[in-house]
């Protein structure tokens, strides 16, 4: 398993989008100073579902959101086939994600589930 930068959380798609705050679990309501976005997205070399050219993706993306400026500032890249859906363990320690991986040869869907450790620090 593999560890992806960050240590609490929250997601969209784009295809697979995860963020992630920084307040304090044993605090819920102290404020986040920064966020992590996780990044899911179509990183064969062919064309993505809906798409129009050939994708030059590499997997998962970390970005860090600062609460005060709105920028974002690139964490990590983790090299991953496809990781089209994110989803965080509750305990907010393990970054899911599905990979899709085409179909075989009579047409069936193939993929797989990765998991990653979520840093904390």
């Amino acid at each position: 398993m593999q560890a992806v930068g960050a240590s609490a959380a929250w997601a969209v798609s784009a295809p697979g989008v995860f963020a992630q705050n920084t307040a304090s679990q044993a605090d819920p309501n102290a404020p986040a100073a920064s966020r992590y976005l996780y990044v899911g997205t179509y990183s064969a070399p062919n064309t993505a579902p809906g798409g129009v050219a050939p994708s030059r993706a590499e997997g998962l993306y970390v970005y860090r959101l600062n609460h005060a400026t709105g920028d974002l500032s690139h964490v990590q890249t983790v090299t991953a086939d496809n990781p089209s859906f994110l989803a965080v363990a509750p305990s907010q320690r393990y970054l899911y994600c599905v990979n899709e991986l085409g179909a075989d040869a009579s047409g069936e869907p193939l993929g797989r589930v990765s998991a990653y450790a979520i840093d904390p620090d």
